[in-house]
């Protein structure tokens, strides 16, 4: 059974190619999830030059009724198809405006593109992305590619520290990339770790007491990380069970961009704000890093810094 009820689809005008709605679309399939295509208008300061300028809401109507129809005739190719699919225009800032429709509507899944993205300069995912990654409720799923087939190769990474709320968010991205693989996709799961002050013990113990010291610390990430694959029912092949050392920063992205993953699954687990700011400090270095599509989870009892309109107009 597929984990999406309710699909949000971030329908951007840089996306002319509609590559989130057809990303979404596949999903729905499988799911028989109902999408809601969006597209928000960036009508904050546009609109107050309008109004000194004399210009009266007519515009904006006509404006937002063209969206509209444009949306409408792409839902429309995908109800034929069987899918259930409703359209919304929206006004204001897109990661904004979009958080106001996952808390609205109780959406559990958010995709939009990469659209803008700086590759050259190391950018890939623009700031909307990054924005939904810290205040959004529900996963993520930033699409990076106009190719990416059904059945997909799905990198989990796991993060191996014990904790309730690690192992909870574990099983949860596990279980999602087995989802999103498809009938016909491969699961990998890779854990990074480190040995705690490696550097600085290095030069004050013995050769022999830093090995089995580092030996430990490596022991006990893959007991972590086959535990999580236990409980979702070892999805992943020994042989694509991997365990990296050093910061998960650092060696995650080398990893993703020589295997050429087509999804990366990976929690949103950094240390928590004021009024439930998340910020996680190796999700936002791989969404500004790696060229892979990313599916971003947050941990369990996550509540979004964002309070909910009454208005969904507002």
């Amino acid at each position: 059974m597929h984990p999406f009820e309710s699909v949000l689809v971030y329908a951007s005008l840089e996306d002319e190619a509609f590559i989130a709605v057809d990303q979404a679309a596949s999903l729905a399939r499988q799911s028989g999830a109902p999408l809601t295509l969006v597209r928000v208008l960036d009508g904050a300061g546009r609109m107050q030059r309008w109004a000194q300028r004399g210009i009266d809401t007519a515009l904006r109507r006509v404006i937002e009724e063209s969206q509209r129809q444009l949306l409408e005739e792409r839902a429309g190719a995908l109800r034929d198809a069987g899918l259930d699919v409703r359209v919304e225009v929206r006004w204001g800032s897109p990661w904004l405006e979009l958080i106001q429709c996952v808390l609205q509507d109780g959406h559990d899944l958010v995709v939009k593109t990469a659209e803008g993205a700086a590759r050259g300069r190391g950018l890939f995912f623009g700031s909307t992305a990054l924005h939904l990654v810290r205040k959004c409720s529900c996963p993520v799923w930033v699409v990076g590619s106009a190719d990416e087939a059904p059945d997909r190769r799905v990198l989990a990474a796991i993060d191996p520290a014990e904790g309730e709320t690690r192992s909870a968010i574990a099983r949860r991205i596990l279980n999602l990339a087995v989802s999103m693989a498809g009938e016909k996709g491969e699961v990998h799961a890779v854990a990074a770790w480190r040995a705690e002050g490696e550097s600085l013990l290095r030069s004050r113990v013995r050769p022999d007491e830093m090995a089995a010291y580092t030996r430990a610390a490596r022991d006990g990430a893959r007991a972590s990380l086959d535990r999580a694959l236990a409980t979702a029912g070892n999805p992943a092949k020994p042989e694509h069970v991997h365990l990296v050392k050093g910061e998960p920063r650092d060696v995650l992205p080398a990893l993703i961009e020589r295997e050429a993953y087509d999804l990366v699954v990976l929690g949103s687990l950094g240390r928590v704000g004021i009024a439930g700011l998340l910020i996680g400090e190796t999700a936002e270095t791989l969404i500004r890093s790696v060229r892979s599509s990313i599916l971003v989870v947050k941990p369990p009892g996550f509540v979004s810094p964002v309070e909910r309109r009454d208005d969904a107009d507002g």
